[in-house]
């Protein structure tokens, strides 16, 4: 739990400033209790309790990865509207938060139910052309993916598409994270041409407009996948320096790295890599149920693999694929990968 005493809050000020957030989270944070140290989670839940839904509170709180939280007072909050009130533009922020923080935590049942009310109550409250109404149509996108739905998946995102295009005359983020989810899209699809000519035109918008998007990963993955691995490699170091200061994103991108190395035969790298990953992991993830640990026990299991010590490798395989099954149920395409590395 963050603690805000005059110098933290000072920290927050500066957090507000290069992540684009209100100002409000700060202004509250030293001013609701002056003179005593205050909790995020206790200025987010009188925010909540006083009917005011504070949103830059619960912005910072996701911001911090604290889902569970955001979950609980959220739902406590809905909990406490009437029927006629269902229009406030807090109780559609609240179904948003939801959606994204169950999303985040791989719960997709009812990330999915929450995704689809603030869907709904966006269009009848703002209509298509708003931001709001444009994120929930690109979450759900991306969510069916992750159910392994990539073809519902797609036509969310391509909705998407059409109202950050329009909103794309006052602000060209939205238009960036929309070509590189549909560059994402693309790639699970195995249209490699389209995913990288997707994600192209997300890179030169974020570089043109100064938009801080991480892209380099991606594109690694898909000229991994597609069989450029040098061409892979270099992505994946760019995505490296890209991402230095954020643990989980530079384990994911030492995985992929694994995955590299696997396919040149460079199993010693790969090890090195994947090892180093789930270091990184079992260290900064709180919940360990979670689909990159899981791809991670994959890649260990290949490399055990191509070590010929196929019993460690059985033991990985089986953590990967019990992971998958839980997360995402047995018919997921992931799944499917994991029952091919154990060779059953």
């Amino acid at each position: 739990m963050i603690r805000l005493n005059k110098l933290t809050s000072l920290g927050l000020e500066t957090i507000c400033q290069r992540n684009q957030l209100p100002m409000s989270l700060y202004n509250i944070s030293t001013k609701v209790l002056p003179h005593q140290k205050v909790s995020i989670n206790h200025t987010i839940s009188y925010a909540f309790s006083t009917r005011r839904l504070e949103r830059d509170h619960v912005t910072q709180l996701f911001f911090y990865k604290n889902y569970d939280e955001v979950i609980r007072v959220a739902t406590q909050y809905i909990s406490s509207f009437q029927e006629e009130k269902k229009e406030d533009p807090n109780y559609i922020f609240a179904h948003e938060m939801l959606g994204k923080s169950f999303h985040m935590n791989e719960d997709y049942e009812p990330a999915l139910i929450h995704h689809k009310a603030w869907l709904s109550l966006s269009l009848q409250k703002y209509g298509e052309i708003h931001t709001s109404t444009w994120d929930a149509y690109k979450q759900l996108g991306k969510l069916y993916a992750d159910l392994s739905y990539v073809d519902e998946g797609l036509e969310y995102l391509k909705k998407s598409l059409i109202i950050a295009k329009r909103l794309a005359e006052t602000s060209k983020a939205e238009l960036v994270l929309t070509y590189r989810d549909l560059g994402l899209i693309y790639h699970r699809l195995g249209r490699y041409a389209e995913s990288i000519e997707t994600l192209t035109m997300a890179v030169e918008l974020a570089e043109k407009g100064k938009i801080p998007v991480p892209l380099s990963s991606a594109l690694g993955r898909v000229y991994r996948d597609k069989g450029n691995l040098q061409k892979a490699l270099e992505y994946f170091q760019k995505a490296l320096k890209e991402e230095r200061n954020k643990e989980t994103q530079v384990a994911q991108i030492y995985t992929e790295l694994a995955q590299v190395y696997i396919q040149l035969g460079k199993t010693s790298e790969a090890f090195s890599y994947a090892t180093k990953s789930l270091d990184i992991y079992m260290k900064h993830l709180k919940k360990k149920e979670n689909l990159d640990i899981a791809y991670t026990y994959q890649t260990l299991a290949q490399c055990y693999a191509s070590l010929k010590e196929y019993e460690k490798a059985e033991v990985f395989g089986k953590r990967a694929l019990d992971l998958r099954i839980k997360i995402q149920g047995p018919v997921s395409h992931f799944v499917a990968k994991s029952y091919k590395v154990l060779g059953t």
